[in-house]
């Protein structure tokens, strides 16, 4: 009884101890303030509700994915649909997953990201960086990767996703078109963890088990998270825009010119409104 009586209140204060420090750290938030105005955004949808599409119309389709997986998860429905109307894909994976490329965990993650794109028929590059060590010098590669491949549509993270790999990709694509002509490409951003601002839904049902499979050949990332079921169910939590009673999964994007992407991020990043 003592015990139990122990661990209710070292719950309780837990709790209590826990609520403060996340006050404290949504204090220190420097972009809280944007950030509050972007997410106020979200109810966009009551003056305008997102077009629900088969995917881009596109013939070639370059995909930035800050980690080997995030193809998969942000737009593997969208890939393989296109792959159907015979659109060619580039992925290129600007980091290894991992903090050390050298590591084991980051080879074995390199051997399933090429079983992944052996899957989707596509082609792939690997950059290698370190997670949360993107250099500035990306911005070059992003830019150069887009001048060799020549794409109509890049899907690339939405900027305000969680996750600091997936912001510093959006910001490093604005920060190589900041002070540029104008792009001709259209910009499809993902949703990976954080809803996105969404104008597009793609209803992915008939090859919801498809990408299942594709994030389940990442077996190594299986370990920690059953990333397979997330998918499954966040794509399912997308199916709410689709308007039916039935069982349904989608992927949600926002898409636009990339030339206004960019004004969009620019609003957001410091660096790229100073260009």
């Amino acid at each position: 009884m003592i015990m139990q009586l122990c661990r209710g209140v070292i719950r309780r204060c837990g709790a209590r101890v826990a609520f403060r420090r996340m006050v404290r750290v949504w204090m220190r938030i420097r972009d809280l303030d944007t950030l509050a105005r972007v997410l106020a955004t979200q109810r966009f949808s009551e003056q305008r509700a997102p077009v629900v599409h088969v995917g881009p119309d596109a013939n070639r389709i370059l995909v930035l994915a800050p980690h080997p997986d995030d193809e998969s998860i942000g737009c593997g429905g969208a890939l393989l649909l296109a792959r159907r109307r015979n659109a060619v894909v580039h992925i290129v994976h600007v980091t290894c997953g991992e903090a050390d490329p050298e590591s084991v965990e980051a080879r074995m993650r390199a051997e399933e990201a090429q079983g992944v794109v052996a899957v989707l028929g596509a082609t792939c590059v690997a950059w290698e960086y370190p997670t949360r060590a993107i250099p500035p010098a990306a911005a070059e590669r992003i830019r150069e990767a887009i001048v060799s491949f020549r794409p109509d549509v890049v899907f690339l993270p939405f900027f305000v996703d969680d996750h600091p790999d997936h912001r510093r990709v959006a910001e490093l694509f604005a920060l190589a078109y900041a002070d540029t002509s104008p792009l001709t490409t259209e910009v499809w951003a993902y949703q990976v963890y954080s809803a996105v601002l969404p104008n597009v839904i793609v209803d992915i049902t008939e090859v919801m088990d498809a990408k299942e499979q594709l994030v389940r050949r990442f077996t190594s990332q299986q370990e920690t998270r059953d990333w397979a079921h997330y998918v499954r169910g966040m794509n399912a939590w997308n199916s709410r825009f689709l308007r039916t009673r039935d069982p349904r999964y989608a992927e949600q994007y926002c898409v636009m010119p990339a030339t206004e992407y960019v004004q969009l991020c620019g609003e957001y990043f410091p660096r790229v409104a100073a260009r």
